[in-house]
C-alpha cells in the first residue's frame, strides 16, 4: 500500500500515531504535572500536535528524497527501510605529492628534499636536506630522474636544485653557488652563461 498509495499510507500512519501517541503523551503529562491533562480541549490539542508532527515528517520525506537513508535509515534488498547506525565520516584522502623518479633509488620512507647531485666515478652522491646517499649509477641518468624538479647542471659533475640555491660567491676567483646547507658548488665556464641567464650569478663585466 505504501508504494501504490503513498497518500493513503501516510494518512493511515498519521491516524495511528494520533491514536497511539496521544494517550501516551497525556499520561506522561499527567504524571509530570499535578494538574495533568484531564480536559477534552487539552487532549484534543495534544492530538493536533501529534498529527502535525507526523505530517511534517512525511512532508520532509517528500521534499528531500532519500532523507531516511541520509539520516537514520537504509533500504534492504526488498526496498524496506531499516534503522541503521550513522556511517562514520571517512578521513579525508590526501593526495600523494608526485616526486622525482630518483627517490625510488633512495631508502624507503626518505622524505628529504634533494639539493645537489655530484658524480664520483661510477657513483652519484645525492645530497638531501636530511643527509647524503651514494648510488651506483650514471650522473646523466640521475639528472634525468630529477626531471620534475627545476635545476641546473653547474659543472659536468654537479647538478643543483633551483630552490636549494641561497646565494653565490667566489672561491679562488672562480664563481660558486652557495646552497641552503652551506655547500659551495662550482660553476664551470661552460655552464656559466646558463647560470647568468637564470639570475643565479651576476653577468661578467
Amino acid at each position: 500500500m505504501r508504494k501504490d498509495r503513498p497518500i493513503l499510507f501516510e494518512a493511515t500512519a498519521t491516524i495511528l500515531m494520533v491514536l497511539v501517541c496521544t494517550p501516551f503523551v497525556a499520561a506522561l503529562t499527567d504524571f509530570l504535572d499535578s494538574e495533568g491533562c484531564r480536559e477534552a480541549g487539552c487532549f484534543g490539542e495534544m492530538a493536533f500536535y501529534t498529527a502535525l508532527t507526523t505530517v511534517i515528517v512525511f512532508v520532509v520525506r517528500r521534499v528531500i528524497p532519500g532523507f531516511e537513508e541520509l539520516v537514520f535509515f537504509a533500504r534492504d534488498e526488498h526496498g524496506n527501510l531499516q534503522l541503521v547506525a550513522p556511517s562514520p565520516v571517512p578521513p579525508k584522502q590526501v593526495e600523494a605529492i608526485p616526486r622525482p623518479r630518483l627517490y625510488q633509488r633512495l631508502p624507503k620512507g626518505e622524505t628529504g628534499t634533494v639539493l645537489h647531485l655530484t658524480a664520483s666515478g661510477h657513483f652519484v652522491t645525492v645530497t638531501l636536506s636530511t643527509g647524503e646517499y651514494k648510488i651506483r649509477m650514471r650522473f646523466t641518468d640521475a639528472v634525468n630522474e630529477m626531471d620534475m624538479i627545476e635545476g641546473y647542471c653547474t659543472h659536468r659533475s654537479h647538478w643543483v636544485a633551483r630552490a636549494a640555491v641561497a646565494g653565490h660567491g667566489r672561491v679562488d676567483g672562480k664563481p660558486v653557488l652557495i646552497l641552503e646547507n652551506g655547500m659551495e658548488v662550482p660553476v664551470s665556464r661552460t655552464y656559466r652563461p646558463e647560470m647568468e641567464a637564470a639570475g643565479l650569478i651576476p653577468h661578467q663585466a
